[in-house]
């Protein structure tokens, strides 16, 4: 059994993951609302297939090893906890950096009909903010100490299972020795 899963683990997962980043990336084909764009008086962004095709695919691509890999190392608890804490706040930085930008260069040289949308301008640029994984890096960062968690119940069940054939064989290590003879049966 543990040979099937290793297989699975060296084989399948892989290709799933493939699967999985072919279909993220896939989606820029996708007719979605007439190929519109995101517009208003912030601008205009990519078209809207291609910017769910780039979004859910930083996921696809970051997700699988970083919400699996942890688990499959033995990473302890402190230092997932550590590595989900310095995913959001990369990602946390990042969003505000770009945020602080728009409120630094782009509301200064705007005009004055459209000041009034710089929270819809700060939120257009963290969208099409393509070239950098902020939002996702900050979903994995919180989800990697929740699916830790269930990975770390899972692997204590498992191993807190002995199979019913195994179990004469750990209780006769687990005996002391007794100063009595063994006795065999004549």
């Amino acid at each position: 059994m543990r040979g099937m899963l290793r297989n699975f683990e060296l084989l399948g997962l892989p290709l799933l993951w493939g699967v999985a980043v072919y279909g993220a990336i896939s989606l820029q084909n996708l007719a979605v609302a007439d190929e519109h764009t995101i517009c208003g008086p912030w601008g205009c962004g990519p078209a809207t297939g291609a910017l769910l095709a780039m979004h859910i695919g930083w996921l696809a691509v970051l997700g699988p090893p970083l919400l699996y890999l942890p688990g499959r190392i033995g990473l302890s608890p402190q230092a997932v906890r550590r590595l989900g804490g310095t995913l959001v706040t990369v990602g946390v930085l990042g969003v505000t950096s770009i945020v602080a930008w728009q409120w630094l260069v782009w509301l200064p040289n705007s005009g004055d009909w459209s000041r009034s949308y710089i929270w819809q301008r700060c939120g257009f640029a963290v969208a099409i903010a393509i070239d950098w994984p902020l939002v996702q890096l900050t979903l994995l960062g919180i989800t990697l100490p929740i699916s830790s968690r269930v990975w770390q119940r899972r692997v204590a069940s498992d191993s807190a299972v002995v199979p019913q054939r195994e179990l004469p064989q750990q209780l006769d290590r687990l005996a002391p020795e007794s100063a009595e003879p063994k006795h065999s049966a004549v």
